[in-house]
């Protein structure tokens, strides 16, 4: 299947939800409808019957990755040659090349994991100070039958645009994981957890939280979750090793697009990753295109997507 196929037969939109969002309300002891959000909520759009990570094995990974090389951890990038750049692993082992591309998240960069030679530049070092990686997990849950909307939140809408707004993008949201997927036996719910919203909860262990997100559900559905639960997988990317966290800050998208997006290391060292992509800062295909640019940049070509 060609890309253009692929993409014509699979993207849907997932936000299209007539019912809109529902928003629990401690002082009705229930959800309660909230169309407003649709206007913040405006177009998510997701794959019928693939997902990211079989669109990037098809249209990507399969064609370098026999030249991938893992637990290969890199401790050192050294620029400070006119003719080359050399890259230094955990393991001593050396790589030398005429540009290097990093797409490290904003993360590692902060905590210096990597070390620069010469040292990075004062203005990238201050626009790192700024930023921040925040914290966030995905749970996905099957249940026996779907009990919830399609989708929701455990507190008030008042509460989710406080955390919306203060926080830029902070959120927990429940959505049915399998809408518009053509699947009516199967029934998946996810939790998504961005931010200050789960900073608490991220630091707790895969089974705690997932504890802790069945309690909330039995209180919203009267113990429907716990009557159909199947089976549930965690993914807490803050305690993920060369992650620690969900994504950047996104009141700094354009100091960093500026900073590290647009702002190769002498034209040798180019960086890319969510926290470089500008308005698409904190998604996937902003990351994806950032990686685009490192590279045509990298060998002398004019791109960008802003």
């Amino acid at each position: 299947m060609t890309m253009d196929l692929f993409l014509k037969e699979e993207i849907i939109d997932y936000y299209d939800l007539p019912e809109g969002i529902f928003y629990y309300y401690n002082c009705l002891g229930r959800l309660s409808k909230n169309h407003i959000t649709r206007c913040i909520y405006d177009h998510e759009y997701k794959f019928k019957t693939k997902s990211w990570s079989q669109y990037l094995e098809t249209y990507l990974f399969s064609y370098i990755k026999d030249s991938i090389e893992y637990e290969a951890i890199v401790k050192e990038i050294d620029y400070s040659s006119p003719d080359s750049v050399k890259v230094t692993l955990a393991n001593f082992k050396q790589y030398s090349a005429a540009k290097v591309i990093c797409t490290v998240p904003v993360s590692i960069l902060k905590r210096g994991d990597i070390k620069f030679t010469p040292e990075l530049p004062k203005a990238k070092q201050n626009a790192l100070n700024k930023n921040k990686m925040k914290p966030g997990f995905k749970m996905m849950i099957e249940f026996k039958k779907q009990f919830y909307p399609d989708a929701f939140a455990d507190v008030s809408a008042l509460t989710s645009f406080f955390w919306l707004i203060s926080d830029l993008g902070s959120e927990r949201v429940y959505f049915d994981a399998l809408a518009k997927k053509d699947l009516p036996d199967k029934h998946v719910l996810g939790v998504y957890c961005y931010g200050v919203c789960a900073e608490d909860l991220s630091k707790l262990t895969d089974e705690d939280m997932f504890k802790d997100i069945m309690e909330k559900l039995d209180v919203i559905f009267d113990g429907e979750a716990s009557a159909n639960y199947i089976k549930h997988k965690v993914y807490n990317w803050t305690k993920e090793p060369f992650i620690y966290g969900v994504a950047s800050n996104m009141l700094y998208a354009g100091l960093m697009r500026k900073e590290f997006g647009k702002a190769p290391l002498n034209d040798r060292v180019f960086f890319g990753g969510e926290f470089t992509g500008g308005k698409y800062v904190i998604t996937v295909h902003g990351a994806c295109l950032t990686g685009r640019r490192a590279a045509l940049n990298a060998v002398g070509e004019e791109y960008d997507f802003d």
